[in-house]
């Protein structure tokens, strides 16, 4: 991906937007992508200053999915998607973690980027597309900390694309 992405010269494009305030939710090999360490590697972008290692808990095989709380992003405990995942293995001083599991952090954000090393949109839930659209300032009449799925207007998106 990052190969890619110098060819196509979308990395200086990407690394630009972010400087003009662009804001970047990257999963699994996104979060790789924009982290500032890669463990055994150059860095990719550099966008959120994290370390994270690739494969973190082995090969396909070690995929799995599971449930977690996350309070920050939905009072419901979120379904959990790991393909091939990587950990984030330790975080800089302006970036908050929003889920610990165990020896490893899935999930952490500073002001404009947004890591998960876990897929999200594999899910039902749209928690996390939810809180991104928010951070991003879009529906901010909806607050998506206190907004469990069956609250939530699936249709609400739309009104707010046709007025832009």
């Amino acid at each position: 991906l990052s190969r890619l992405l110098r060819i196509f010269r979308f990395h200086e494009a990407i690394v630009a937007a972010h400087g003009r305030g662009l804001k970047i939710w990257g999963t699994c090999a996104g979060a790789i992508l924009l982290a500032s360490t890669v463990t055994g590697e150059s860095a990719h972008l550099g966008l959120i200053d994290m370390e994270i290692e690739r494969n973190g808990f082995g090969s396909q095989l070690d995929s799995f999915s599971c449930e977690s709380s996350i309070p920050s992003i939905s009072p419901d405990p979120l379904p959990l998607v790991f393909i091939r995942a990587p950990k984030i293995r330790k975080v800089g001083a302006n970036v908050d973690i929003l889920l610990q599991m165990g020896d490893f952090i899935a999930a952490v954000e500073d002001s404009r980027v947004l890591i998960t090393v876990f897929h999200p949109e594999l899910t039902e839930s749209l928690a996390f597309h939810r809180y991104f659209a928010a951070k991003c300032g879009l529906n901010p009449a909806v607050n998506t900390r206190s907004c469990s799925e069956q609250q939530w207007n699936y249709d609400s998106w739309t009104r707010l694309a046709r007025s832009v």
